[in-house]
């Protein structure tokens, strides 16, 4: 029997197995079941409590029995014991993932509310780890039938967490769920095998990408059938996304991409499916066409976050029209500023002490990583008040996911506050005649002013053979070596992909030796 008492102690049942005590605090609530905030001894877990005894305890009753055969999965939302209320309502405890409540949805909203997409290596990651989780299920021969982006959890390092498993099926089941975002033949009552979640997965896609989840015209006993204009192809995409969710979207089963399809495909096929702890194991991949020097910066884990506010005269009066080195970001805090997003929608690529703060500007923050990090952020989120008193959508937040727990457009824009990113990079190699030692600021090489190169990210080897290490948002005092890769960030597309700031003719005056020597001063 669960417990919802406010006690510090302990609970056990009669084989001495610690059982889940949870507050009156609600999470989350959906149609059938409600989330609270648990412990089971040291560990914090979400209690999932169904709501009443008819669909809402056969449905959680339906998610014990599949997590159960499931068993643990990087990929899957893990289950730690399950029972019944004293109420008799059947719970089961789960994994607490951070941010709380930040799911794949969520994740959307927040890039569409700064007018982009999630970025398209980012995305990857993601479909490739559900992916993972989803053929995991399909060898036990279950198929999840309620794939959509609030399904997806998205933990602080980006890792995808697929849960709600209470319409979950065998293989062959062939019942009817009519919704306009499931696959025409579950919502036809044909049998249904792995086809229906390589649809859930397309339907993601273009929730993510197309901002619609209402794909099919489902209603009564008419024949169930795709609306007009579906798939939409009204805001710009990848192509190679495109083709993914394209194929992924066939109305007849026999059509559709297999899961197969999807890992194979262009886009999938050199994505990494690991889950390292490592922050990132960068390899330089040729970049955009005709790029020799500057080459696209790889990754087998997200980078360190881009940090960006939106700057409104009701927020920063104080900031409109100040010169960027009026703030003294570098010096005081260790802040870089990356990018600034011009109302316009231009992008001012290399930022400067004299470049001015104007309203309606995106600007994009670099913060130190490491134990510097929360000290940088306060410290930039005092300067950004100009002395006015936190938010209260933001105050009390956690750390972790303070940047995350955004719900609406109101929020992020009209609050003012910080909301997190994730980037691409460019990376090209130090040449050997930069000499050995060499500073990155106005007493050695001064890549800001000689170079025009806005240095965000040094790559090191390590000291373990094979393995480097990245000096994120340098100082100007950070020294490089012939051979280091300097990072340059990438501009971000509409679409989710990105392009580079910086090209191969920009980069000439420091990589050839004769312009580079012609320079000095």
């Amino acid at each position: 029997m669960g417990c919802s008492c406010s006690q510090g102690c302990d609970i056990r049942d009669e084989y001495g197995k610690i059982v889940p005590k949870w507050s009156n605090q609600v999470l989350c609530s959906g149609g059938d079941k409600e989330i609270f905030q648990g412990s089971m001894g040291t560990t914090r877990v979400a209690v999932c409590v169904a709501k009443g005894g008819g669909v809402g305890s056969r449905r959680i009753r339906n998610e014990i029995n599949v997590l159960g055969q499931l068993g643990k999965h990087q990929n899957i939302i893990n289950m730690f014991t399950q029972g019944i209320t004293a109420d008799g309502l059947p719970f089961l405890a789960i994994e607490l993932v951070q941010p709380i409540g930040y799911d794949l949805d969520r994740l959307k909203r927040q890039y569409q509310f700064a007018g982009q997409s999630v970025p398209v290596p980012l995305m990857a990651r993601i479909i490739r780890q559900l992916a993972d989780a989803l053929e995991h299920m399909h060898s036990k021969s279950l198929i999840h039938r309620d794939l959509k982006s609030e399904n997806v959890l998205v933990d602080e390092n980006y890792h995808a967490k697929l849960i709600d498993m209470g319409l979950c099926a065998s293989f062959g089941t062939s019942d009817a769920l009519r919704a306009p975002y499931m696959a025409p033949e579950l919502c036809e009552g044909e049998a249904q095998r792995s086809e229906v979640d390589c649809w859930g997965v397309g339907v993601i896609l273009h929730q993510v990408y197309q901002h619609q989840w209402q794909l099919l015209s489902c209603q009564g006993s008419k024949p169930t059938k795709m609306m007009p204009g579906i798939p939409s192809r009204k805001h710009d995409m990848d192509p190679k996304v495109q083709q993914a969710m394209m194929g992924l979207l066939k109305f007849k089963k026999q059509n559709r991409w297999t899961m197969d399809n999807l890992t194979n495909c262009e886009w999938l096929k050199t994505v990494p499916t690991q889950n390292s702890k490592d922050w990132h194991k960068p390899t330089g991949k040729t970049g955009d066409a005709g790029q020799v020097s500057l080459q696209l910066y790889h990754s087998s884990q997200p980078m360190p976050p881009v940090l960006a506010v939106t700057i409104t005269s009701r927020n920063h009066p104080h900031l409109i029209g100040m010169p960027l080195g009026d703030l003294h970001l570098g010096k005081e805090l260790g802040v870089t500023v990356l990018l600034i997003k011009q109302a316009n929608g231009t992008f001012e690529k290399l930022p400067g002490a004299e470049t001015k703060i104007m309203c309606g500007d995106w600007m994009y923050f670099g913060v130190p990583q490491g134990e510097r990090f929360s000290d940088a952020v306060d410290g930039l989120e005092a300067k950004l008040r100009g002395g006015l008193p936190v938010q209260p959508s933001i105050s009390g937040s956690e750390s972790s996911g303070r940047f995350r727990s955004v719900l609406s457009k109101k929020e992020v824009i009209d609050s003012g506050i910080l909301v997190e990113f994730s980037a691409d990079f460019d990376c090209f190699k130090f040449p050997e005649h930069i000499g050995t030692q060499a500073e990155i600021g106005p007493n050695g090489l001064d890549m800001r002013k000689r170079f025009g190169i806005n240095l965000v990210g040094i790559e090191r080897p390590s000291g373990n053979e094979g393995e480097h290490d990245v000096e994120w948002f340098p100082s100007g005092t950070s020294i490089v070596e012939p051979g280091n890769l300097g990072l340059v960030m990438r501009e971000p597309c509409v679409d989710g992909s990105s392009r580079p700031t910086l090209s191969d003719k920009d980069l000439a005056p420091l990589m050839q030796k004769k312009l580079f020597a012609g320079g000095r001063c």
